[in-house]
């Protein structure tokens, strides 16, 4: 049996170099659409993330993403329990799921209007769709069992950490009507170009 907290009533570095590139240039070489690429990058957010009323539906509503939401508070033994096994595991699984951490303290009629009656309660979500939850303490190897099966068809991305050096991959998109062939849109350095103000001895 999950232990769990009733009458809860009672309570990039990556990201930069994008960002800084020119106006001119969002279009890209082949069309890759930067600012679409930025946009998507932004909206996904950190994997572990507090959230609150005014976040929750956009925050269920991403695409291509298990969402998870644990309604908890700062006050509930079961929910200090689970909260760090919970992250560990989504950390883990970051190509495919996030949480979104929802104090009901904070976000009483919202955790009123999803029936939350007892907590931790944890929710997975679909494109805003409920799709499982469960109350109470739950082991790491039912978390990662639930993961698994609710993100089967969910295609893992990798992540553009900050700080991290590799390139990041750019998905491929259609070619667009103004982008420039790669011959025009890089050009070689002529040999005899000199910085302006020097001159060849």
């Amino acid at each position: 049996m999950l232990s769990s907290c009733d009458h809860i009533d009672a309570v990039g570095h990556k990201v930069d170099e994008l960002k800084d590139v020119r106006e001119e240039s969002t279009q890209g070489v082949d069309g890759m659409d930067l600012k679409a690429i930025v946009s998507g990058i932004r909206n996904t957010g950190p994997t572990v993330q507090d959230i609150g009323e005014v976040d929750f539906q956009t925050f269920i509503s991403q695409s291509g993403r298990l969402n998870v939401v644990d309604f908890h508070a700062d006050w509930c033994g079961p929910c200090k329990q689970l909260g760090p096994v919970l992250s560990g595991v989504i950390e883990e699984n970051s190509g495919v799921a996030r949480l979104g951490k929802l104090n009901v303290d904070q976000a009483r009629q919202l955790s009123k209007e999803q029936g939350v009656s007892s907590i931790p309660d944890v929710r997975f979500y679909i494109d805003g769709k409920l799709v499982h939850k469960f109350t109470g303490a739950a082991p790491k190897e039912t978390i990662e069992s639930l993961i698994a099966t609710h993100s089967a068809n969910i295609d893992p991305s990798p992540a553009i950490a900050e700080n991290d050096d590799a390139a990041a991959t750019v998905p491929s998109r259609p070619r667009t009507a103004n982008a420039k062939p790669i011959k025009e849109a890089v050009k070689p350095m002529e040999k005899d170009w000199l910085p302006p103000g020097m001159k060849r001895k």
